[in-house]
């Protein structure tokens, strides 16, 4: 509990915190208490200064203070300019820069907006894809180019869709999210005819009231 204290402040505030600042805001002293101070020293979150004595936050991906920070990351990550053997073009997680900065998820969606970056969604939080969008050429395109875009047309069905991409070797940015298998046989199962029930007025009778029918039946309604 004490340590997940520290990190939520210097993760909230990205300043950099000595023992008396610590101590201030929460009532912890790092002097005396030296097996926080340990855990501190070695977590992967925490940059300490052994000789100031300080404490800051420390962002999974480090060098991204802003949206051109991060604007330039992507690009090096995401696109054919910036990518190289050492830096292949894969996207970028969200989870993996989403601590990078306090407002980088208000930057995201700016950029989105403005089309500078794409999301590719996911339906785990934190799993969303970011690419740069690359900036390409305009060139002027062949009449059987036109014809072959226009021409061709794709599965309405989602899974179809999936499937013809498969067989393609077109690899989806949600890969590890399993394709559904399409089931025919529903469509082959016959749907059951439904039967009507007759009622037959002969034999209808109120087996519950057998005192109705006790005795001389009326020929009539007005008989009594």
């Amino acid at each position: 509990m004490r340590l997940k204290r520290v990190l939520d402040l210097l993760r909230s505030n990205r300043d950099t915190f000595t023992f008396a600042d610590l101590k201030a805001k929460l009532n912890m002293d790092l002097s005396q208490d030296t097996e926080l101070l340990e855990h501190l020293q070695s977590h992967t979150q925490v940059t300490y200064d052994g000789v100031d004595r300080t404490l800051r936050y420390r962002p999974k991906v480090q060098g991204i203070s802003n949206s051109t920070d991060l604007l330039n990351y992507l690009r090096r990550h995401t696109t054919v300019e910036g990518a190289s053997a050492a830096v292949p073009m894969t996207g970028v997680r969200l989870g993996d820069i989403a601590d990078a900065y306090l407002n980088i998820a208000d930057d995201i969606k700016r950029l989105q907006a403005e089309g500078s970056i794409c999301v590719l969604g996911h339906t785990s939080a934190g799993s969303e894809t970011l690419f740069a969008v690359q900036s390409m050429g305009m060139a002027p395109a062949s009449e059987a180019v036109f014809e072959l875009f226009h021409n061709t047309r794709l599965p309405v069905d989602m899974i179809d869709m999936q499937w013809r991409c498969k067989d393609l070797g077109l690899k989806s940015a949600l890969a590890s999210r399993p394709a559904r298998i399409k089931d025919d046989s529903k469509d082959k199962k016959k749907k059951r005819k439904r039967t009507e029930r007759r009622f037959n007025v002969e034999k209808a009778t109120n087996a519950h009231m057998r005192e109705l029918f006790e005795g001389a039946q009326p020929t009539n309604i007005d008989s009594k």
